[in-house]
């Protein structure tokens, strides 16, 4: 079957940043309006990593950073939380290569390095109880990355720079309850985050591997011969 050429690369990873920025800054939309108390700010920069590559999920990451601050008028420190997404990308690059063969499905490009291709490449499917082990495993270690990362980035723009971030329930809840048992503010700031990042990180990595497998099924049955 044909590759595809470097150009079309080029412009199928252009569409999947910008949809994927469009993406994210729907969902966060979605998520404030009904007041779910969600991130939701992550899924599409995960399935832009899926489907194109890390590098494609960094600026997916901070194309849609920049679309919240330009959209919200926030400061320019909000911007530190771009962190949050670039780590995303490249947590899911690190388990891409370490489950070359359940990611195999939701790839559309052959960047792979001869090892991992290697890897993806051996006879016989992966499972779909294995592709649910990477999953879970991807969320809960996104989970514990993101509230760490952004608990710290929160207490440096409150103590450091006096721009205190504005959370929504049920996280300040959660903060607020901590720092009322005694705890430091950095300490409230990542454990509030870990119950609230426990239900998102589920729902980014779990639907953007979704999405993901969706797109690139789409794209075989639309055109047979380019799929690589």
């Amino acid at each position: 079957m044909k590759q595809k050429t470097s150009g079309q690369v080029i412009l199928t990873t252009m569409l999947l940043c910008i949809a994927g920025t469009a993406g994210n800054y729907g969902l966060i939309r979605l998520s404030g309006g009904l007041g779910l108390g969600l991130f939701l700010d992550t899924v599409f920069t995960v399935m832009v990593t899926f489907s194109g590559g890390v590098w494609a999920g960094i600026v997916t990451a901070l194309l849609s950073q920049a679309t919240y601050s330009f959209a919200d008028s926030y400061s320019w420190v909000y911007y530190l939380f771009s962190i949050c997404s670039i780590a995303s990308a490249l947590l899911t690059r690190l388990f891409m290569r370490l489950f070359p063969k359940e990611c195999a499905p939701v790839r559309l490009f052959n960047g792979r390095s001869p090892p991992e291709r290697t890897a993806a490449e051996q006879p016989g499917k992966d499972s779909f109880f294995a592709r649910m082990i990477m999953l879970f495993l991807l969320s809960l270690s996104m989970c514990v990355l993101i509230s760490v990362l952004g608990g710290l980035i929160a207490a440096f723009l409150g103590l450091v720079l006096r721009s205190p971030v504005s959370d929504a329930p049920p996280e300040t809840y959660f903060k607020l309850g901590l720092l009322r048992q005694g705890l430091s503010l950095t300490a409230a700031e990542i454990l509030a985050r870990l119950p609230v990042n426990l239900v998102d990180r589920f729902i980014s990595v779990f639907g953007a591997y979704g999405v993901s497998l969706l797109l690139k099924r789409a794209l075989q049955r639309k055109k047979p011969t380019k799929i690589y």
